[in-house]
């Protein structure tokens, strides 16, 4: 078995997560995994004003929820500038379509620019559970203290 550092190169559908695996009776191989931490996370400095507004709004919903943790500050960076260039994009799309913009010969087409802005933050979203389907694939520990309604 290849061990591939980076994930690059692998077939087939990604692995269960272990908390599956131990809740389905299966053998879990890798007993040492990592487990990040809960703490609250800090935002790179070398995020853009609006960029950083994007992470403040969704951070402490991310934190509450379980799906987030200092380990993935970086690619969660990355996230929140992916939607400001989604904004832009769309933004030109619109500027294009109402006839505000013409493109230049040989520029790149907005359409184009726009539809690989949306892979980027549709693929970095699903990694952090921010769709209803990514969500039911993410299993999280839940502090039972908050969400006990019988003895409330």
């Amino acid at each position: 078995m290849t061990n591939y550092p980076s994930g690059e190169n692998r077939r087939g559908p990604q692995p269960k997560p272990t908390a599956i695996k131990a809740l389905h009776g299966s053998r879990i191989r890798n007993s040492n995994e990592a487990r990040p931490t809960k703490n609250w996370i800090v935002a790179p400095n070398s995020l853009t004003t609006e960029a950083r507004k994007c992470w403040d709004e969704m951070v402490p919903e991310l934190l509450r929820m379980g799906l987030l943790c200092p380990a993935d500050s970086k690619l969660f960076a990355e996230f929140c500038e992916s939607t400001v260039i989604v904004r832009l994009a769309r933004i030109q799309v619109m500027r294009m379509m109402t006839g505000e913009y013409e493109p230049k010969a040989g520029a790149a087409n907005p359409f184009n620019s726009y539809a690989r802005a949306i892979a980027v933050l549709t693929n970095l979203g699903g990694r952090f559970g921010l769709t209803p389907a990514d969500r039911t694939r993410i299993q999280v520990e839940q502090d039972r203290s908050e969400d006990d309604l019988i003895s409330a």
